[in-house]
């Protein structure tokens, strides 16, 4: 997904961004799967607000 790969920062390793979009979508499907009643449409608005945080270890 372009649109959120070119959201993260470049200094972050391109493995690490894929993973991140990865596990963003992933989420999402779960989401959806435990609830598909609200997601019928064949598209879906996605409105995300996203915050930065300190850095993990």
């Amino acid at each position: 997904e372009a649109v959120f790969l070119s959201g993260l920062d470049d200094a972050r390793p391109a493995d690490e961004r894929h993973q991140i979009v990865d596990t963003f979508y992933q989420r999402y499907e779960d989401r959806v799967a435990s609830d598909p009643s609200g997601h019928a449409m064949d598209y879906v608005h996605c409105y995300l607000a996203v915050k930065k945080t300190a850095d993990q270890p």
